[in-house]
């Protein structure tokens, strides 16, 4: 929860979500980015956000559910390709500059 940060913790979570997001979309083609998050104070209470990228074409009536719309389908990549991309992104996370 929200409640659980201070204000400063917050914006440095927040930061680095921004970070990460910008590294993210300079790898991956992306329409939109979707930040969300999710969590729950019942089972295992703890908070986390989800990056998910919106990839072009899909039609402006479809992009508010469609990122959460199994039915609509999920890009199947292999590991090989999920671990090239996570290499990507962690190349372009490391060379972005960051505010203090």
């Amino acid at each position: 929860m929200v409640s659980d940060f201070t204000e400063d913790e917050y914006a440095a979570l927040q930061r680095l979500i921004h970070r990460v997001g910008r590294a993210l979309v300079s790898v991956i083609e992306t329409e939109r980015l979707y930040v969300t998050s999710f969590g729950s104070q019942q089972g295992n209470p703890h908070v986390h956000w989800h990056l998910l990228p919106l990839p072009p074409g899909v039609l402006y009536d479809d992009q508010q559910a469609a990122v959460f719309d199994t039915a609509k389908g999920w890009m199947g990549l292999g590991d090989d390709v999920m671990a090239q991309l996570a290499a990507e992104v962690r190349a372009a996370l490391a060379a972005a500059p960051h505010a203090p």
